[in-house]
């Protein structure tokens, strides 16, 4: 786990201005569900697969398509190490916002 790259993925997915206006949505909309609608419970939330997916979509495609990967691996950095921080940064993420 490289602390680095898991502070560098939370800031990038957070800079992106569609990610919060989707999270925000997965967030609130459930939320308002349990406030309007008497006798729903807490079932109506559902899972926080969602939150995970916005999180996890274009997490690496991102970092190849403007080079910033080669420019990674030039470092001491192995590829299993990359790819477990990254994991761990959104499965994190996902669960502080679920």
């Amino acid at each position: 786990m490289n602390l680095t790259l898991l502070l560098a993925t939370w800031r990038q997915r957070l800079m992106s201005p569609i990610r919060v206006v989707l999270l925000g949505g997965l967030l609130v909309v459930p939320l308002l569900g349990v406030a309007f609608v008497h006798g729903a419970g807490l079932s109506i939330l559902g899972d926080s697969v969602g939150l995970t997916l916005v999180f996890a979509v274009g997490m690496i495609g991102q970092d190849v398509s403007s080079g910033v990967l080669q420019l990674l691996f030039a470092r001491p950095v192995r590829r299993p190490e990359y790819v477990w921080s990254r994991w761990l940064a959104t499965g994190l993420a996902a669960t502080a916002v679920g």
